[in-house]
């Protein structure tokens, strides 16, 4: 178990890569979506001008690159964690 230190250390890692993680998948997402579609991607999807297909395809590519992005961002942070204390991250056990 992990003392304050320690949780806050792994707030400060995870936040530390989280962040430039997931702009990066934003940008990635955005950057596929208009190689892909040559439109911009629809950023409300309550617009007038939005159509259901495309907001509807523009929520499941966002959410599963950003889900994707949590994944890598929570392992580099734990690797990363366990590589300066010698520890598993606080809440992160070796089990499923």
């Amino acid at each position: 178990m992990a003392g304050p230190i320690g949780r806050v250390g792994w707030k400060v890692i995870g936040l530390a890569l989280g962040l430039p993680i997931g702009i990066a998948a934003r940008k990635a997402i955005e950057a596929g979506w208009r190689n892909v579609r040559g439109t911009e991607p629809p950023k409300k999807a309550g617009a007038v001008d939005a159509h259901w297909g495309e907001a509807i395809a523009w929520a499941g590519a966002s959410a599963a690159a950003m889900a994707a992005a949590r994944v890598v961002a929570t392992r580099a942070a734990a690797e990363t964690y366990r590589t300066i204390t010698g520890r598993q991250p606080p809440g992160l056990d070796k089990s499923r």
